[in-house]
Order: structure tokens, then sequence, then C-alpha cells
């Protein structure tokens, strides 16, 4: 079962995808492969301060 939130420019929200996966479950899924990717740069939590 494919279930997308996103749209054609890669935007989706938490909501979008929380949604996505209830319908998944709704369905019978019983195991989800999720994966998750951002443009935004965040400092690493092991980077020296």
């Amino acid at each position: 079962m494919n279930c997308k939130f996103v749209d054609a420019q890669g935007q989706g929200s938490l909501s979008d995808a929380i949604t996505a996966m209830d319908h998944a479950r709704a369905k019978g899924a019983r195991v989800i492969n999720a994966g998750w990717a951002t443009t935004i740069s965040l400092p690493s939590p092991c980077a020296p301060p």
C-alpha cells in the first residue's frame, strides 16, 4: 500500500503524515516503512560549540 502525504513540491505536514498512517492502519497495515527528509539545515547535536 502506498500512502503519500506530500504535494508535488515535497511539502507536507506532520498532521497529514499521521492521517496517512492512520489510514494505512485502518486498511490493515501492520508495518510502516517511512522515510523522512528535509531541506532545513539544523546544527548537529554533536558539533562543538
